[in-house]
C-alpha cells in the first residue's frame, strides 16, 4: 500500500491539497512505512501519468 499526502514542508500535511509545491509517497508493508518519495506537484495537465506510473491509486 502506498499514502500519499501533500505537504508544503515534507513533515506537515497540507489544509489546502492543490496549493502545496509537493507530495510525499509513504510505501507501507506489514504496517510499517518503509521508503518515502517527495515529487513535485506538477501543473495542471502537465504531467500526464504520474500517477499510474508511480502506482498510486485511490483506495476503493
Amino acid at each position: 500500500m502506498k499514502i500519499a499526502i501533500a505537504s508544503a514542508d515534507e513533515q506537515t500535511i497540507s489544509k489546502h491539497f492543490g496549493r502545496v509545491e509537493k507530495y510525499v509517497v509513504y510505501p507501507v508493508e506489514n504496517g510499517k512505512v518503509i521508503n518515502r518519495k517527495t515529487f513535485p506537484k506538477p501543473g495542471h495537465h502537465r504531467n500526464p501519468g504520474l500517477v499510474e506510473r508511480n502506482d498510486c491509486r485511490p483506495y476503493g
